[in-house]
């Protein structure tokens, strides 16, 4: 669905490539702008992170408008908002263990020196004869110990109020763009693996705006103050305010953008809200406390064969 837009001003163009002579190609020029029409054809994949580390509104046109079809692009979009949602459930765990005065039991710090306890007694067991044994029922109960520490309260809560964050924002720029393409027949989206399609773009190219989020790592494993999850997340709603203008491609995308982003916003803060009070949030709750229970059984059941 490459719709050919120049990543400079916006404005539609016949072609972004033209053939030379002799299987030459080079880029072609804006009519408008007359600056090349998307110089990222020719840029590697490393200048393309930078671009949306530096929140180039370009990148963004060039992504969304003028890249090809990726393939399995649902997968990545599904990859990239649980790793999003797992760096967010990292934060929201080291603060909670911060008001409960464990600052030292984050998941991370947990992750490390259960890994360093299982590579120990690897080693330990290595001239044993059943050591593949030992080695197999060590890392199990290393992995059911990790996963009996995930809080699933916080998990939930952290999916309620982020995802309806990224739901929101995503509906209304579909919405907006299928109304535009409405507009221009030549670019009517007329089928339904198009329309998903659209709908698969505006996620990913959301998703990768959120890319500054990442740095919560670094925030959990150097313990840095609130100040720095602050400072990240300005730096996300910016990023986002950057990428959803370039997605609308209008005149007056700053406020559509604005106008996207608040929603989003007191969307995801009704949704927390109404968790919190139980409006919703007892929802799943036996299943979760079954899912709880046969890890604590499976954990013991480990631990009955090692002995």
């Amino acid at each position: 669905m490459s719709l050919n837009v120049c990543v400079q001003c916006g404005a539609k163009v016949r072609r972004l490539i033209r053939k030379l002579q002799f299987d030459n190609y080079c880029l072609e020029k804006c009519p408008d702008c007359q600056q090349e029409a998307d110089r990222f054809l020719e840029y590697e994949r490393n200048l393309k992170i930078l671009n949306i580390l530096l929140c180039n509104p370009q990148i963004y046109r060039h992504i969304f408008f003028n890249h090809d079809t990726i393939k399995k692009i649902g997968k990545y979009c599904i990859l990239f908002t649980l790793c999003l949602l797992f760096m967010l459930y990292w934060h929201q765990s080291r603060e909670r263990n911060i008001q409960l005065g464990l600052v030292n039991l984050t998941p991370a710090a947990f992750v490390a020196q259960s890994l360093n306890r299982t590579a120990a007694e690897t080693f330990s067991v290595m001239n044993q004869t059943d050591c593949m044994d030992n080695c197999s029922i060590s890392l199990n109960q290393r992995k059911l110990k990790i996963l009996s520490t995930i809080d699933l309260s916080l998990v939930k809560k952290t999916a309620v109020q982020h995802l309806s964050y990224i739901l929101t924002v995503v509906v209304i720029t579909y919405l907006i763009k299928k109304f535009q393409f409405m507009r221009r027949s030549t670019l009517q989206a007329k089928t339904n693996v198009q329309n998903f399609e659209l709908l698969m773009r505006i996620w990913y190219v959301f998703i990768l705006s959120n890319v500054g989020l990442l740095g919560i790592g670094i925030e959990v494993v150097w313990n840095y103050p609130p100040l720095f999850f602050v400072i990240l997340r300005t730096y996300s709603f910016y990023s986002n305010f950057i990428c959803i203008g370039a997605i609308i491609n209008l005149q007056i995308e700053k406020l559509i953008s604005v106008f996207i982003i608040m929603a989003g916003y007191f969307a995801s803060q009704a949704c927390l809200s109404l968790y919190t009070s139980n409006g919703f949030g007892s929802f799943g709750s036996t299943i979760m406390t079954a899912f709880s229970r046969d890890i604590d059984n499976l954990s013991s059941l480990q631990d009955a064969e090692m002995y």
